[in-house]
């Protein structure tokens, strides 16, 4: 018999079922470039689960071994799509090139051909046999040239797009840290696992648990897709959000949700930052939904507003322009708000005198003609 169970294919059964999961939430966001080599990341992550669980309830050696193969095409795709990610969510999207991506698959060219085509060089694994172990099997290996390099040039991505996070977390303001934080703690998970493996502290008998730890870290930036907003906000949203501008700027996304807002819109809501983000403008403003209306749908827009929040009309100047994304298509929309108190209060002044200037003439024109 080809197949049995074994106890030991349950990790990798769990992680395929938590990437699984975890890929169905960020679907609804595989139009923005964000989630693109997110979800590519999930599917090489299901892919390692998947075929390292048949490959411990296989028991023929050839079996075993294209799994194992097939495994690393998986594994290999992963350091890719973690670094295309970490340079999108960290501001360097201008960088993201077919150059670039074709660049980073020539480097990992070596994995993919040197386990496809082992039997001929031995440079990958010099050596592969299976190992029983408490009534299990697996296909254990020696590790050749070329799987060090794997290891290397793996590391090195990996590390580089949690450097770039890592930055981004030190960096940036207050509504981003906790985001940046989810995806930090998803980045070490696949550290700690993988390098267990690696210097051989295995608490498992021979299971590699890297897949669970990349799983493990799906959730953790799931969580902070849900709760964070991450797909939504991104640090490089700043380059449009000035912090120090005394206009209130607000970023609405194409569903018409607040994603990002600046200190002065904080303080003309009155509420805090959490009370704003992933809600609409007519939560913001409540009593002003029927003003919210005429714009809700408004892509440019430039007109004077007044709103009353209990003390009075507030007069403010609207300008409202589309946020597009790196295909010309709008993404959002970006809304200044600039307060023309003064302005107001400086023409009523004007008018009132010219008022007063012209009753004047007209008492005086009167006057004149009595006499």
């Amino acid at each position: 018999m080809l197949w049995y169970l074994t106890p030991y294919a349950i990790v990798p059964v769990s992680s395929t079922l938590i990437s699984i999961v975890v890929f169905t939430m960020v679907w609804q966001y595989r139009k923005t470039s964000l989630a693109r080599p997110f979800l590519v990341m999930m599917v090489a992550i299901i892919v390692w689960c998947v075929f390292q669980a048949l490959e411990l309830s296989y028991s023929s050696y050839r079996g075993k071994l294209i799994f194992t193969i097939i495994q690393h095409w998986g594994v290999s795709t992963i350091p890719i799509a973690w670094l295309c990610f970490a340079l999108i969510y960290t501001g360097w999207e201008r960088l993201m090139s077919r150059q670039l991506v074709m660049s980073l698959i020539v480097l990992q060219l070596p994995t993919f051909l040197g386990t496809t085509t082992n039997s001929l060089h031995h440079l990958f694994w010099s050596d592969t046999h299976i190992l029983v172990l408490a009534g299990a099997s697996t296909l254990t290996t020696s590790f050749g040239p070329l799987w060090y390099y794997h290891v290397c040039m793996s590391y090195l991505l990996i590390l580089i797009g949690t450097l770039l996070i890592i930055r981004g977390l030190l960096r940036a303001p207050p509504i981003y840290r906790q985001q940046s934080a989810a995806l930090l703690l998803g980045s070490f998970l696949p550290w700690v696992a993988s390098i267990l493996f690696v210097v051989g502290l295995r608490p498992f008998g021979f299971m590699d648990m890297t897949p669970l730890g990349f799983a493990l870290s799906g959730v953790a930036i799931s969580f902070g897709i849900t709760h964070f907003h991450i797909m939504d906000l991104v640090p490089s949203a700043r380059d449009v959000v000035i912090e120090n501008m005394s206009d209130a700027v607000i970023v609405v996304d194409a569903s018409r949700r607040i994603v990002d807002v600046n200190p002065a819109a904080l303080r003309l809501a009155g509420i805090p930052i959490d009370a704003i983000l992933g809600h609409t403008m007519s939560d913001l403003f409540p009593q002003h939904t029927a003003l919210i209306g005429q714009f809700s749908s408004v892509e440019h827009a430039s007109t004077t507003i007044s709103l009353d929040r209990g003390h009075g009309p507030e007069h403010y100047d609207l300008r409202i322009s589309p946020v597009r994304g790196r295909r010309g298509l709008v993404t959002g929309r970006l809304l200044v708000l600039r307060d023309i108190g003064e302005q107001k209060r400086v023409e009523q002044e004007m008018q009132a005198a010219k008022e007063a200037a012209e009753e004047g003439s007209r008492a005086k024109s009167a006057f004149l003609a009595n006499m």
